[in-house]
């Protein structure tokens, strides 16, 4: 099932990506973890650290 993501907010300083879920209330919060070979995300469910 495909789920679309909306960007809600980008810090390219902090480099986290803060992703908002279609049809749903939560966001899912990205965070870039190696600028250098491309976009490495670890997916976190917003409040988490």
């Amino acid at each position: 099932m495909r789920q679309n993501y909306f960007v809600e907010d980008f810090s390219p300083v902090g480099g986290e990506i803060i992703f908002k879920v279609e049809g749903r209330g939560d966001s899912i919060r990205f965070c870039i973890i190696d600028y250098g070979q491309g976009f490495s995300y670890d997916a976190l469910k917003k409040g988490e650290r």
